[in-house]
């Protein structure tokens, strides 16, 4: 199997620790469809990868531009006069 082909799987503690979120957190982006595991494990366990890490720093970014801007979010998408 070559390195490409090869995948790395953390465990939803791994990568919550890996990240700095609970455990919680992510099952909670993953009952929303936000982040769904990429593997199961033998014990039922969610398995995830490097690009679900990625997925979950994105998730996390949007969620922080949210809080401290949505007036500009806001003005992106609502604001009908920056369409014109």
């Amino acid at each position: 199997m070559s390195e490409e082909q090869e995948q790395t799987y953390m465990t939803v503690g791994e990568l919550a620790e890996k990240v700095g979120v609970t455990v919680r957190t992510i099952q909670y982006y993953d009952q929303e469809n936000l982040l769904k595991p990429s593997a199961k494990g033998s014990r039922n366990q969610r398995l995830y990868t490097h690009k679900d890490e990625e997925t979950l720093y994105k998730i996390l970014c949007f969620k922080f531009s949210l809080r401290f801007f949505p007036h500009i979010i806001l003005k992106f998408f609502f604001d009908t006069a920056s369409c014109q």
